[in-house]
């Protein structure tokens, strides 16, 4: 039987789950009770959470539809107008011109979040700029680098929903700049490493990446996606805290508080897994 995922004290956007509460009515889907950072608690099914469909209690909408933002200027665009279409996930979107002359449509999360500055030749010039330059274009470095750039930018590839489609993005530094992604990450160390993000719910920056392996970046995914993994909530009050290694279940001792507990987990898999 596949096992649940639990959700509890993961963020998504603004939302942070609190709870599990009773599946939808409708299709018997998972739900969520979460608490929006403007204060207010939703009701939220998981397929939204995961998608990054819902990413508010509704005020972030209400924020980005209220602005007016005519004539000004995002990265190489204008706006115009607004346009009298919507997007269905994104609100309001306005018709602007790119400094090169075409005319794009874009919503107002996009331009607001610097996830579209462009009508899509500032991407174009950098990648050839890139590729006339540094002369790496054919490593391993670079294609991860690629890869990333477009998991959280290109929404016609089935992984945007699990990256930009949740509001993972980028770093400016290193979005427009491979050179700098290697002055930071260096070469990727094997075929079997791939990049990972301490944080799977923050950006891609210097600060929360690194090389790992499949398997360690798979456990810390799986970590991250239930914070309580390998953490037992005693009668007392307190927290014991395990970890296997190599088939044997290692007790790594009992923690006045959640945050303590959570702690001593990391230092166990830095000391025991990431060897």
């Amino acid at each position: 039987m596949k096992e649940l995922i639990d959700l509890t004290g993961t963020v998504f956007g603004r939302l942070l789950v609190l709870k599990e509460v009773e599946r939808h009515p409708k299709d018997n889907s998972r739900q969520w009770l979460t608490l929006c950072s403007c204060g207010k608690e939703t009701t939220v099914q998981q397929r939204s959470l995961r998608d990054g469909s819902k990413k508010s209690c509704g005020c972030l909408w209400n924020e980005l539809n209220s602005l007016d933002l005519v004539n000004k200027t995002f990265g190489f665009l204008t706006v115009l107008e607004k346009s009298r279409q919507e997007d269905n996930d994104n609100g309001v979107t306005w018709i602007c011109k790119c400094h090169c002359g075409n005319i794009v449509t874009v919503s107002t999360s996009y331009l607001k979040t610097g996830h579209t500055r462009s009508c899509g030749c500032l991407q174009r010039s950098i990648v050839g700029n890139l590729n006339r330059s540094h002369g790496m274009s054919g490593t391993s470095t670079y294609t991860s680098w690629k890869s990333m750039l477009t998991r959280c930018y290109n929404q016609n590839i089935l992984e945007y929903k699990n990256y930009g489609g949740r509001g993972i993005k980028v770093c400016d530094r290193w979005r427009y700049s491979f050179e700098n992604f290697f002055t930071d990450m260096g070469a990727k160390p094997s075929s079997a490493h791939t990049l990972e993000r301490d944080n799977v719910n923050k950006d891609y920056s210097p600060e929360n990446c690194r090389w790992a392996t499949r398997e360690i970046q798979s456990r810390n995914t799986r970590l991250q996606l239930n914070p309580m993994n390998g953490i037992t909530a005693k009668p007392n009050g307190k927290y014991l805290v395990r970890l296997s290694v190599k088939n044997n279940r290692l007790c790594l001792g009992t923690y006045d508080s959640i945050e303590e507990a959570q702690q001593a987990r990391k230092e166990g898999e830095n000391q025991y897994w990431n060897k």
